[in-house]
């Protein structure tokens, strides 16, 4: 006797209450459950008891002389799924969010290490940036209108000012790098102790005021440097287990009062008081400003000494060298001695001028009273033409460099970014809205092409018949185009893509798979009535359920693969990430729907009816397309494809070379960019702003 419908729907549900029932037992033995949430567990167990008694007591005559029993018995085992899987999966989420806490604190904290430790300056390294940190800062400090010299570090000072602190210097004074040293401290300090906040560096200069408040933005910021959920940054920023360091307040003098105004704002905020935060900004841009922070304390850093001028000279020149630039600097050039006291120009001048020769400026004379900008473009010119003559060993031409370099520092300044990855190039770094157009529209005829190909080639495997599949191919082309045509945003939104790796599922992502579960069963369940009321009821609701689940079982082992933190080391890896994940998820799913499909057949099979699938291939097919749209879709094949052709149209503007990643490590092993992880910026703000022709 073979099964009816309505009997493998029973045991459908009843597989799915049977689950339920060995969650309940699973959790009473959780020994961190409280009185009150073991009590809602053994009711569910009560009620799950109850409910597959109802459902094993039901019959073809209740669906027909009692309709409303019997159709009442499979909603409520149906509601009560739902129900009962959403609360497992909150309760097991809220049992493992401890473990997950830390292991996201520790992976965000090592990444953030790693970073900090990149950026700062190596003082014996040729490609170093030049920041004079083995040069002992002088710092002036101010509190609550008090000025003293400050006998201390930054780092001993931060604790005894509550971690709010201001911290002000001339441009190439060593802003950037005190903070980089003080977050290096504070990193090491959040190893040892567990309540310790991590310091995270943020650019000031991508914050708009369309960008929100500044909670919002660092949230936004959080998830696409690091890959950190956006719940858990909130609820980190509100608890101050984040700590946030500001760098560069005046990089866009515009919207500098408004940025001022959102740090009060997060200052002043009285749900979560007495919020940390460091700011760094240029003196002058800071005095001209008419707004001002609410902060008690400002550290300045002051010009350097004429005592440390000559010892980091001798230390960098041979004696007749050291003789011959001191003499230059005794007869005061132009400019030369006000560069010579920031640690940017003095770490500089010997990259700059290895024979201790300085040219003189074009023009130059006693009676001429010459800016220092000019002084320094001159040092960035003699810097640059060093670095790329330091070696014969390299691919690219001077020009050539220095040409790919400008159109870099021309893009970030226009972009209001100080450093990207590879794949943060965006079609905004094309100049001209034709090319723009030109990017969506072949983008979206290949995209649309290839979807149409794959799927149409293997629908046309199963059917075995050209004409058949004419009209899918037609119809999945038409919606693609119309779909990446008319969609307004044209970002490539790499960080989205599921970072995805075996080494990644662990037990405590259970709950993922529960909730995933939950809301294919509300699908399914809602698929499946609407198929059902347009023919036969409980073989829809069945069909519905089963896929729902399959779905949800598939989604749930994905996002368990998915890691907590992305953040890549390696620069370029993300294309080849995007691969990999792509082939996890089609591994991975393709034998589930297979298995579905089968399931399917053999169930309308055995209910009398027909199916699409009168082969075997025919279910191995549609397994195959559904497991390759489940690929494509969260290793973000689209978003690969518009990388690529964007890259392609940037070479064959002369904007890139065609190995992008190999120029930009090259670069930086000159010393014109610094690399730390996957990101790269120039080594200096002030070399970009001078390729870009805007020092």
């Amino acid at each position: 006797m073979t099964p009816d419908p309505l009997q493998l729907l029973q045991l459908l549900l009843t597989a799915l209450l049977a689950l339920i029932g060995g969650l309940v037992i699973n959790a009473l033995f959780q020994a961190r459950l409280t009185r009150k949430q073991k009590i809602t567990q053994l009711t569910i167990g009560v009620i799950d008891g109850i409910a597959i008694a109802l459902l094993n007591s039901l019959n073809e005559t209740h669906l027909a002389e009692q309709t409303f029993y019997g159709y009442g018995v499979l909603a409520f085992s149906w509601g009560f799924s739902i129900i009962a899987l959403g609360q497992f999966s909150y309760i097991f989420s809220q049992l493992t969010k401890p473990e997950r806490d830390i292991s996201r604190r520790k992976q965000l904290l090592e990444m953030i290490t790693v970073e900090v430790k990149q950026r700062l300056p190596q003082p014996e390294s040729v490609e170093a940036q030049p920041s004079g940190r083995d040069l002992q800062p002088n710092l002036q400090v101010n509190i609550a209108d008090q000025t003293h010299q400050l006998d201390r570090s930054l780092a001993e000072l931060f604790p005894q000012v509550d971690g709010k602190l201001l911290i002000l210097g001339e441009p190439g004074s060593g802003k950037t790098t005190e903070l980089l040293t003080l977050a290096d401290v504070l990193c090491q300090d959040a190893k040892t102790n567990p309540e310790a906040a991590i310091p995270v560096i943020f650019e000031r200069s991508e914050w708009q005021p369309s960008s929100g408040s500044l909670k919002d933005w660092m949230v936004k910021q959080l998830h696409l440097n690091y890959g950190l959920d956006p719940k858990l940054s909130r609820e980190w920023l509100n608890h101050n287990r984040i700590l946030p360091l500001l760098d560069g307040l005046d990089r866009d003098r515009e919207t500098m009062a408004e940025a001022i105004l959102a740090i009060n704002e997060r200052l002043g905020d009285k749900e979560q008081p007495s919020q940390p935060v460091v700011v760094c900004c240029r003196t002058q841009d800071y005095q001209r400003c008419q707004e001002r922070l609410h902060l008690n304390t400002a550290v300045c850093l002051q010009p350097l000494t004429h005592q440390q001028i000559q010892e980091y000279l001798q230390n960098s020149f041979d004696q007749p060298g050291y003789e011959k630039f001191v003499q230059t600097l005794k007869q005061d050039q132009p400019g030369l001695l006000t560069l010579a006291r920031t640690p940017l120009g003095l770490h500089l001048m010997p990259k700059a001028y290895p024979d201790a020769v300085v040219p003189k400026l074009e023009g130059e004379s006693q009676e001429v009273d010459n800016p220092p900008n000019r002084r320094l473009g001159q040092l960035f010119d003699a810097y640059i033409e060093q670095c790329l003559g330091a070696s014969n060993e390299s691919d690219y031409q001077p020009s050539e460099t220095r040409r790919y370099l400008t159109w870099l520092a021309n893009t970030l300044q226009r972009e209001g970014q100080t450093d990207f990855g590879i794949e943060g190039v965006q079609p905004s770094w094309l100049e001209k809205s034709q090319q723009r157009f030109a990017l969506k529209l072949v983008s979206s005829l290949l995209i649309a092409l290839i979807w149409g190909l794959l799927f149409g080639g293997i629908y046309a495997l199963i059917e075995g018949d050209i004409n058949t599949v004419m009209p899918v191919i037609i119809g999945i082309l038409s919606a693609a185009i119309v779909i990446e045509l008319f969609n307004p945003d044209n970002t490539i939104k790499f960080h989205n893509f599921y970072n995805i790796n075996v080494s990644n599922i662990k037990a405590k992502n259970g709950s993922k798979i529960i909730g995933s579960l939950m809301f294919g069963l509300i699908g399914g369940g809602l698929l499946g009535l609407l198929f059902g009321l347009l023919g036969r009821l409980i073989l829809g609701l069945l069909f519905g359920l089963l896929f729902g689940l399959l779905f949800g079982l598939v989604y749930g082992l994905i996002l368990g693969f998915q890691a907590d933190v992305n953040v890549e080391r390696n620069h370029n890896k993300t294309v080849k990430k995007s691969l990999k994940t792509m082939a996890i998820v089609f591994l991975v799913s393709s034998p589930i729907w297979v298995i579905g499909f089968f399931v399917n057949h053999s169930i309308l099979e055995l209910s009398g009816g027909t199916s699409a699938f009168t082969e075997p291939r025919g279910s191995v097919g549609w397994g195959l397309i559904f497991g390759l749209w489940m690929g494509l879709y969260f290793g973000r094949f689209e978003e690969l494809l518009k990388h690529g052709i964007l890259r392609f149209m940037l070479y064959r503007q002369g904007a890139i070379p065609w190995n992008y990643a190999h120029f930009l490590e090259e670069a930086s092993q000159r010393g014109l960019l610094k690399q730390f992880g996957g990101r790269f910026r120039f080594y200096h703000e002030l070399l970009r702003d001078h390729l870009a022709g805007t020092l």
